[in-house]
């Protein structure tokens, strides 16, 4: 599934979790986890028994270059600092099913406020790392202790 629809279910976290990673490919962007509660967090707020394959009872997440809204105590003393943020309000919200076997999509919103290009997409930190031949020959290479 590479696009998400308010109603989608999934049996684990662990097919959320690839279905994600589809996402994030089409959509050219990374999403990351900004709320969640864990079923033992929400065990006084339900009356219902959800499986442990689900590992949370609610998730929310957002574009990576979305910002939590905060009142800032800066005096200025770092100014110019670098950030990915861009105020974007691109998220979705995924909850326990009431029967406790699924997570579903209960809120979503996919408009961004940024380009979102596969160009950009594979300089993202997340996207930047070696695959598994490339791990394998440098796991090698430092085996042997080079010095140069």
């Amino acid at each position: 599934m590479a696009e998400f629809r308010v109603g989608d279910e999934f049996k684990s976290f662990e097919e959320l979790t690839h279905a994600i990673q589809a996402l994030e490919k089409v959509q050219n962007i990374n999403f990351s986890v900004r709320d969640s509660r864990s079923i033992a967090a929400a065990k006084g707020r339900i009356t219902f028994v959800i499986k442990p394959a689900l590992q949370y009872y609610e998730l929310k997440y957002v574009c990576m270059k979305g910002e939590r809204e905060y009142a800032s105590k800066s005096t200025g003393a770092r100014p110019d600092q670098s950030t990915f943020k861009a105020g974007c309000k691109a998220f979705f919200q995924v909850r326990a099913s009431r029967d406790g076997q699924r997570l579903v999509v209960t809120k979503l919103n996919f408009e961004h406020n940024h380009p979102t290009n596969k160009d950009l997409f594979v300089h993202l930190p997340k996207q930047r790392h070696l695959d598994d031949g490339e791990a394998d020959r440098s796991a090698t290479i430092l085996q042997n202790k080079p010095n140069k």
